[in-house]
């Protein structure tokens, strides 16, 4: 799988993500930064945690178009339209006249949550993703991992939302917006129970575990 990275690399100097359209530029960045996370890790040798090496993210970076494109340009500045940079939220990525963000994307679309992979425990699962089924691979991607990371009691009505929608509260919206957010990626029943009680839930996080886990197999579905 490292070879294809390698080859995929070679190519991307000619590459020009700003003319593409938008679900094809969704999916290429959302497959670039994946790809160069795991290319990163595996040539770096990062081990431990992810917290503990955050630095990769801004160093990490391919030439792409004849620009350069770290991590943390690619998931903050073009994927999250130049949002501030958890946790301390203390500076935007790429300054207002900065070329590269003619490549971002036109939305900020907070499934891609769901999609990112970091090299983490609780990352979201790797897929390969495609412009013509990207709206249906990330819904399901965005589903798969709310069965796993979120957690509704309804004796006690409370909910415990992924950690990843605290982290980047500022994509989802107020609490609101969050948890309506979360009902539409709940199973129906749950879903319509979470939405008539939402202004009586107590709101909680479940916990992230930021170590590294080892290469898994991409899906490519």
């Amino acid at each position: 799988a490292l070879a294809h990275v390698r080859e995929l690399a070679a190519t991307l100097h000619a590459c020009e993500p700003s003319t593409l359209p938008g679900e094809a530029r969704l999916a290429f960045w959302i497959n670039i930064y994946n790809a160069l996370v795991r290319y990163t890790f595996h040539c770096w040798q990062v081990r431990g945690s992810v917290v503990r090496n955050l630095r990769v993210f801004a160093r990490a970076a391919w030439a792409i178009g004849g620009q350069r494109f770290s991590l943390d340009i690619i998931e903050h500045g073009l994927l999250r339209g130049n949002a501030r940079v958890p946790p301390w939220k203390l500076f935007r990525t790429l300054r207002p006249r900065d070329t590269r963000l003619a490549a971002a994307v036109a939305t900020v679309d907070p499934r891609i949550h769901f999609a990112l992979n970091c090299g983490a425990r609780s990352c979201p699962r790797l897929r390969v993703y495609r412009s013509e089924t990207l709206g249906e691979q990330l819904e399901a991607a965005t589903r798969e991992y709310f069965a796993s990371h979120a957690e509704l009691d309804q004796q006690g009505y409370r909910i415990r939302l992924p950690r990843l929608m605290k982290y980047f509260r500022g994509d989802f919206g107020d609490r609101h917006a969050a948890l309506r957010f979360a009902a539409h990626h709940l199973d129906a029943a749950p879903g319509r129970w979470l939405l008539e009680n939402a202004p009586r839930l107590a709101l909680g996080y479940t916990d992230y575990d930021w170590s590294i886990l080892t290469v898994e197999p991409v899906q490519y579905a």
